[in-house]
C-alpha cells in the first residue's frame, strides 16, 4: 500500500513528540507492515487546528488524486484536536480513497479500532480544551 506520512510540531507544547522522532516512527512502521511511502507532509509550529496547517490542507487536497491509499501519523491527534474536524477530514480523505493510519494508536480488529478512534478523538478534544483554557 503506498502511504504518505504526516508529521506536526509546535513549540508551544514542548511534551509533543518531535517531527523526527514522528517521522522515523512512521517509517520504521511503513517498513514493518509492508508500505511503500511516497511522500512526506510536515507542518512546523502550527496551532493545534488542521486548518490553519498549510501542509496538511495541500495533503488533504493531493489525496484527490489518489497517489496514495493511506496517510500515516504518529498520533491522531496530528491530524486534529478537534473531534468535528478529525471526522470531516477523515471523510474528505475517504472520498479519496484514502484512509489514516496511526502509528501509535491502532488494532488490529477493526471494531476495537473505530472505539479506540472515537476515544482518542474525545480525549484529545478535551485536552485541546483544557490546554487553550490554561492559556487564557
Amino acid at each position: 500500500m503506498k502511504v504518505v506520512i504526516y508529521a506536526r510540531f509546535t513549540n508551544k507544547n514542548p511534551a509533543e513528540e518531535s517531527i523526527e522522532m514522528q517521522l522515523r516512527s512512521c517509517h520504521e512502521f511503513a517498513k514493518e507492515n509492508n508500505y511503500t511511502v511516497v511522500g512526506e507532509y510536515i507542518d512546523r509550529n502550527p496551532s493545534g487546528l488542521s486548518n490553519g496547517c498549510p501542509e496538511f490542507q495541500r495533503m488533504i487536497a493531493d489525496s484527490a488524486k489518489k497517489q496514495f491509499q493511506a496517510v500515516l501519523v504518529y498520533r491522531i491527534d496530528r491530524v486534529s484536536r478537534g473531534s468535528y474536524d478529525y471526522g470531516m477530514y477523515k471523510v474528505q480523505l475517504k472520498v479519496g480513497g484514502v484512509k489514516i493510519l496511526s502509528v501509535f494508536e491502532h488494532s488490529q480488529n477493526d471494531s476495537c479500532e473505530i472505539l479506540l478512534e472515537e476515544m482518542l478523538k474525545t480525549i484529545t478534544k478535551m485536552y485541546s480544551d483544557e490546554l487553550s483554557y490554561k492559556i487564557r
